[in-house]
Parts: structure tokens; sequence; C-alpha cells
């Protein structure tokens, strides 16, 4: 066969081959990366094991979240521990305190019956009314008067009522103080356990089973289980998205008229720019013998 006419019959069959590839409706880029999404997300859907995820975490299945938010759980166990102080420690008590102290350092007046005994031997004893009170002496009924120096301190400062008050006051501080931390005593025993064990019902775990200082109940040191759940199942979605990312844009890519070049995907316009892959055995022998190889 003629040279020209051989050139002839091959630039021919190159025209039909690139009429041929032009008359198919090839993908943009753009409609490849949208379809290529909507591919992963079905095959993330179907390879997803939502209870598997679990069972590997070592959740209940159905996994449900906390009905509290931590916060909450925090409150309600300060309303509790706050009512079993009050409990423990009513406020009656407080008040009966009060009562005892205005009776304990009630002031004695003229005309107030008494009975005191002096601290000096022979320890006489002085009952009766008080007659006339006097820096120095007391006078009380038909029994004459006692030195001040014979009456026992205590005794002796419930004659000034200016003394009564001031230690009406310091024993009542000393006792509401006590009384303050009987009830913290309470408080802090009761409102860790409730704490713990109503964040363990609902879901709650904590993230240092052994920590044991206060900072255990911290919000930062407590997790829900479904937020690990949750955790888990986008780690484990993420790893299939890229595994079967990768595997559709290649085939939609190179079924769709591309190349890889470099790190981007790029359209081959020219006969001789299509990859030569075992796909294309006869194109590739046609290719070789054009180009003379």
């Amino acid at each position: 066969m003629e040279p020209r006419v051989r050139l002839f019959g091959c630039l021919l069959l190159i025209g039909l081959i690139v009429v041929g590839q032009s008359s198919v409706t090839r993908m943009t880029a753009d409609e490849i990366e949208e379809l290529a999404d909507l591919r992963v997300a079905e095959g993330v859907s179907r390879a997803l094991d939502l209870r598997a995820v679990a069972t590997g975490l070592g959740i209940s299945w159905p996994v449900v979240p906390p009905r509290y938010s931590f916060d909450e759980h925090v409150h309600r166990s300060d309303e509790y521990a706050k009512a079993r102080s009050r409990d423990a420690y009513p406020d009656s008590q407080l008040l009966a305190l009060i009562s005892e102290a205005d009776e304990k350092f009630r002031p004695i007046r003229v005309g107030d019956q008494v009975e005191i005994r002096s601290i000096r031997p022979p320890h006489r004893i002085y009952k009766g009314a008080v007659q006339r009170v006097s820096p120095d002496a007391i006078r009380i009924g038909n029994y004459g008067q006692i030195s001040t120096k014979d009456i026992d301190p205590d005794t002796l400062a419930r004659f000034s009522e200016a003394e009564c008050e001031s230690r009406k006051r310091n024993y009542l501080r000393v006792q509401r103080d006590v009384f303050a931390m009987n009830r913290k005593d309470v408080y802090e025993r009761e409102f860790p356990v409730k704490l713990k064990a109503s964040l363990l019902e609902d879901g709650y775990v904590p993230k240092d089973p052994n920590e044991r200082s206060k900072a255990f109940f911290l919000s930062v040191n407590w997790e829900a289980v479904s937020d690990r759940y949750e955790a888990a199942c986008l780690e484990k979605k993420r790893g299939l998205e890229e595994e079967l990312a990768e595997e559709i844009l290649v085939e939609l890519y190179e079924s769709n008229g591309f190349a890889l070049d470099g790190k981007r995907w790029r359209r081959l316009s020219r006969v001789h720019d299509f990859p030569l892959s075992g796909r294309h055995t006869m194109d590739r022998t046609f290719l070789e013998r054009f180009r003379g190889e």
C-alpha cells in the first residue's frame, strides 16, 4: 500500500477515535466531586456498624445521651447535700442554742432571787433577793453582803449587763461556728457521694478513675459515655471516608478522561494524552504503532 494511503488511513482512524471519544458525555471535575461525595456517604452508611463501635468501647447499646448536663448534676447534688445537712442539724437546734445563751447570760438585777456560794472557806452560801450591787460587795437578803472577791468570775460577770452581752455574743459566735462546721461536715460527706452516683447513673464516666483529689469532680475530668461513643464513631467514619474516597475518586476521574498530574487531576484532551493502561489494550497497540514505538 502506498505510504500516502497508509497515512490517510491512520489519520482517518485517529479522527474517528477522537470523534467517538468526544461524543461521549463526560463529567466535569465539580460533578465528579459531587458524585464522589454521594457514593462515599452511601458506602460509609453501609460499612459503619454503630453497634459494633459501642461494643468495642464496652458501652451498652443503644447509647443514650445524659438527661442532665454536668452543671445540672452539680446543682442537684448540692441541693441534696444541703438538705441532708439541714436534716442532721436543723435550724431548731440553733434557735435552742440562742435560747440557752439568753438564759445562761441573763443579767442578775436587784430584786432577783439568787444563791451564791463563796469561793473562800468556809464557802458560805448566800441565798435570797439581791438588795444592792456595788463594785466591792453585793447585799443578798438577810445574809448580809458578800465581797465581790468571794464570788466566782462567771457569776460575778452576771451582775454586769455589758459583760453579760459581751459573753453571750462570744458564746453564740463559737456555737454558731461549731453548728456551721457540723453542717459542713455532713455536706462534704454527702455531696461527692451523691454527685458521683448521679453522674454514673446518667451515663458519665471519669476520665481517670484513680483520681483522688478534689479535681476529680471538675467537669473537665468527666465525660458522657455518649460523647466518647460519638467521638469513636466520627473517627471510624473519617477512616472509612478516606479509604473509600480515594478508590471512588480514582475510578470516576479516570473513567471521565482525567489523569493524575502530580497532585492534580487533568483532563486529557488529545488521544496520545490518555494513559496506556491494561484496560485500553487496543488503543495502546495502535498508538505504539502510530508513534513508531
